[in-house]
């Protein structure tokens, strides 16, 4: 599902995301493909995620890596076409720091069903537009992060705003 691609240090985004006292600065890298009106409303859906998933913001110091990419057409699960109405959609992979001293159960506010912090995982979001705008969370740890409902499998959180995701090219 996840391909291997060849990352740059463009920088796709850059915000300050503030979650009460705190203000994070959010970085994602994105291939050198994504550009222009693309890279627009990728970035626009990534800052979008942080509105249903303000633990990440908060804590973003606990990450080491964070990316996003686009996926379209063959690239799209066919469960999330027909479910969910998606044709494209804007992936994040976003990496913790295997840091068990710096970060702890209570540092992102869940425990990972597995009763380990999160240090070391990599996380991953689809996010996408179609008849159910959302964001897809497969991995257990990644719904953790969130403090959603964890379940065995994907695990969709309605969020209307990131219909933009539609507005991708190439379609």
């Amino acid at each position: 599902m996840w391909r291997a691609r060849r990352w740059v240090a463009a920088l796709a985004l850059v915000a300050l995301v503030g979650c009460g006292d705190d203000e994070a600065d959010i970085t994602f890298h994105a291939p050198e493909t994504l550009q222009g009106r693309d890279l627009e409303i990728a970035t626009q859906a990534a800052l979008t995620f942080f509105e249903v998933c303000p633990n990440l913001g908060k804590w973003w110091s606990s990450v080491a890596e964070a990316s996003l990419y686009t996926a379209e057409g063959d690239e799209i699960p066919l469960y999330r076409e027909r479910d969910y109405g998606w044709r494209a959609e804007v992936r994040l992979r976003i990496t913790l720091r295997d840091d068990r001293d710096r970060l702890t159960y209570g540092v992102l506010g869940t425990k990972h069903v597995t009763g380990y912090p999160p240090t070391g995982h990599t996380l991953y979001y689809n996010l996408g537009g179609g008849a159910r705008p959302g964001v897809v969370a497969v991995k257990t740890v990644s719904q953790a992060v969130c403090g959603w409902p964890v379940q065995d499998s994907d695990l969709h959180i309605p969020l209307q705003k990131l219909a933009l995701v539609d507005q991708l090219a190439h379609q």
